[in-house]
């Protein structure tokens, strides 16, 4: 059965066609798909990334070490291909945070109305705050970790997920569909979950790629204030911060991670992309005309 959008019905089908054809979004997918696997495999077949050794510090890269050492004479492949899984965990998780916290608010907010001004006006207010600024607050007070790091650049980004499926949800309940299924009594948690939630999927899938590629920006920008992830749990951003008094004498600190951080955030950006255009109902029947 089809679901229905905002603007038609959501042809499952369509969307499948319009998948082999986007090619971009392929590319990052496979992208984003080796930075998993080297989340995964790296830290069991990788060697010693913490142990100092001072007679091998600041090497250049070579053979024996590919992509340098730092000045306590440790690997920095190794110490970025770890920072790779932290990256990841914190993205991943961020998004999920926000999707599921921000998603339920949002849906409350746009269908029932009840204490939407209240909301969103909470909202608004943690909006009003530099989400770098707020995520620097909550760490230096929880302290250190990455679980800490993940509250601190979650709650930043719930409002923008609230208002975007308030938004959402105010559109879908004024369709013919809703208005029929209130019309003839359904309970309110069969319209949400049977016929508004579906048609929001979506644009929450959108918006969860889009927060998790700044939530690795974020954890990168804390982590190099020395803010996030502990010594023992190398992050890109604790290398690179690591590397800047020695970037004249040393680039590769800098520039292996650096060339991560990028790479990762703009693929996942394009993922967004390719997902958005591929899930929007406007898109797609202009494809089919």
């Amino acid at each position: 059965m089809a679901l229905v959008s905002a603007t038609g019905p959501v042809d499952a089908e369509a969307t499948r066609r319009r998948l082999p054809g986007n090619a971009a979004t392929h590319v990052a997918l496979g992208i984003v798909a080796v930075y998993v696997l080297l989340a995964v495999v790296s830290p069991l077949v990788l060697g010693d990334y913490i142990s100092v050794h001072p007679a091998t510090r600041l090497k250049p890269p070579s053979a024996t070490f590919w992509f340098g050492t730092d000045q306590l004479g440790r690997g920095i492949f190794e110490r970025t291909l770890v920072g790779t899984g932290n990256s990841l965990l914190v993205g991943a998780c961020v998004a999920l945070l926000a999707t599921l916290i921000g998603g339920g608010i949002g849906l409350v907010a746009g269908y029932f109305r009840t204490g939407e001004w209240v909301i969103m006006r909470l909202m608004d207010g943690l909006m009003a705050v530099p989400s770098v600024l707020l995520a620097i607050a909550l760490a230096s007070l929880l302290g250190a970790g990455l679980t800490t790091v993940i509250i601190a650049i979650a709650v930043p980004e719930i409002p923008r997920m609230v208002r975007l499926v308030r938004s959402v949800v105010l559109a879908l309940r004024q369709q013919p569909y809703v208005l029929a299924a209130i019309s003839i009594g359904t309970r309110p948690a069969k319209i949400l979950f049977r016929h508004i939630l579906p048609n929001a999927v979506g644009a929450l899938t959108v918006q969860a790629t889009y927060v998790c590629a700044s939530a690795i920006i974020t954890e990168s920008i804390l982590s190099f204030l020395g803010i996030g992830s502990t010594p023992d749990s190398p992050s890109w951003g604790s290398i690179m911060a690591y590397g800047r008094p020695y970037f004249q004498v040393s680039p590769w600190m800098i520039l292996f991670p650096g060339v991560f951080l990028s790479v990762l955030v703009l693929t996942i950006n394009i993922l967004g992309d390719g997902l958005r255009d591929m899930l929007d109902p406007r898109l797609r029947r202009g494809a089919t005309l």
